[in-house]
């Protein structure tokens, strides 16, 4: 075993923050299906919007994979997961 895998100290820091992170992005992700009659009904969207943007959903983390790889090999992890926390929490 590792020492200190279990530590909050240097690099095993990180990496229980990326693992954390990583956690909660699939979380949200996973929502959309349980929720997509109540995402339906409160947008008022037709059956056939509902599962076209379950299609978009799927189809569209592909190319949104590479983007934010490049992203993290020019500008690296902490920026670019904060920016993208930033750019996805609803403003009121």
């Amino acid at each position: 075993m590792l020492p200190g895998l279990f530590s909050f100290q240097g690099r095993y820091r990180i990496l229980h923050l990326t693992w954390v992170a990583f956690f909660l992005t699939f979380i949200c992700w996973f929502n959309f299906a349980p929720f997509a009659t109540t995402i339906g009904k409160e947008l008022n969207l037709t059956p056939e919007q509902i599962k076209t943007l379950g299609i978009c959903n799927l189809a569209l983390t592909i190319p949104a994979r590479i983007i934010i790889g490049m992203l993290l090999d020019r500008f690296g992890p902490r920026i670019i997961y904060s920016s993208l926390l930033v750019f996805s929490t609803e403003w009121h």
